[in-house]
């Protein structure tokens, strides 16, 4: 019986170690952080959406409204149509899912292909969930 509790144990730690690979999730403060690592994956991350310029996912509300583009994540690609879909989601905690691209313009979302609310979080209004296909 210990054997088979140390092999199911086992098998449970072998199996979580190749799940959390393939995870695409990740916070965006480590996103930023280790860039290179992420760059032309494909990932989700959450932050706060704001819309001046350009569109930027920031780590928190304060960032976005300071426009510390150091804590940000570039979203680029979008066309006139997206950015209307998506206007509900703007000033916003939202997840943001697409391909990274790390170059020495800054860090970006080049191929944004989700951005929605996410019940979980008490900031989010839940009012937007725009999916580019």
């Amino acid at each position: 019986m210990a054997l088979n509790r140390k092999k199911l144990v086992l098998l449970m730690l072998c199996l979580g170690g190749c799940l959390a690979s393939e995870q695409s999730e990740i916070a965006i403060v480590a996103l930023i952080a280790n860039a290179g690592q992420y760059d032309q994956h494909s990932v989700s991350t959450y932050g706060f959406l704001k819309k001046n310029h350009d569109v930027r996912l920031f780590i928190n509300r304060e960032d976005a409204f300071n426009n510390n583009r150091f804590h940000s994540i570039k979203i680029d690609g979008l066309s006139d149509r997206d950015l209307a879909s998506i206007e509900p989601c703007i000033n916003q905690y939202v997840l943001v899912s697409g391909t990274i691209n790390s170059n020495q313009n800054g860090l970006s979302f080049e191929d944004a292909v989700q951005i929605k609310g996410k019940s979980e979080n008490i900031y989010s209004k839940l009012v937007c969930n725009y999916n580019f296909n």
